[in-house]
């Protein structure tokens, strides 16, 4: 898988799930799931778990409309479908959109931190960026770029990522320009105007990088 945390290849994004629940998942113990998931999940799930509906308002402020769907399902059904079959990413400028089994990921290299612009083969300018496009139910590792065996497939999945910021509350104008090189070029600084702009963790528990680990009793 390619490059790391910051980019959303599935080397920056892609983690594994682990949920230990002796009193409730005990015959289910070792198995894998393969459905797709995201960090969004986690906490409808935690939820469902528990048996709490999600309140709509908090010491007076309405709450925001929850995107995740509980994994809860594919606990007990291994052939379950995916909870969701859409996913949006977009992190300091590397965007990328998963829909129905395939990724779209774009070769942005961000201005935060000047080595990986010296190093990491990509695009400076959005409106130069590349979409990659791989089927990840045939490509686990998002090895093979076939956008250009499928274009409509990748215009599609371009178009769907534009679409998506609107119904996410992002705004992709403030990604990569929100941060501020900083004198030594290895980390941002960031200014007050500054937002965090996407959720980029875990949209498959297939992987061994850094676990995410549930336990309950």
């Amino acid at each position: 898988m390619r490059l790391w945390k910051r980019f959303s290849w599935l080397g920056g994004v892609r983690t594994p799930l682990v949920v230990h629940w002796p009193s409730r998942l005990s015959a289910q113990g070792g198995q894998v799931r393969q459905q797709f998931c995201h960090a969004i999940d986690l906490m409808p799930t935690l939820l469902e778990a528990i048996g709490v509906d999600p309140p709509e308002e908090v010491d007076g402020v309405a709450q925001q409309r929850i995107d995740g769907v509980s994994l809860m399902r594919t606990f007990d059904d291994a052939s379950a479908p995916n909870p969701r079959n859409t996913q949006y990413f977009e992190l300091l400028g590397s965007r990328a959109i998963y829909h129905e089994g395939w990724k779209a990921t774009t070769n942005h290299v961000g201005s935060q931190l000047s080595v990986e612009r010296e190093l990491i083969e990509g695009s400076h300018d959005f409106d130069a960026d590349h979409w990659a496009l791989f089927h990840l139910d045939e490509d686990f590792s998002e090895s093979t770029d076939v956008g250009d065996d499928h274009p409509d497939k990748r215009r599609e999945l371009e178009d769907l990522w534009w679409r998506r910021p609107k119904l996410t509350r992002c705004s992709p104008s403030t990604t990569a320009s929100s941060v501020v090189p900083s004198r030594w070029s290895r980390r941002p600084t960031w200014p007050d105007s500054a937002r965090c702009i996407g959720a980029v963790v875990a949209p498959s528990p297939k992987i061994c990088c850094r676990p995410s680990v549930w336990v309950f009793a």
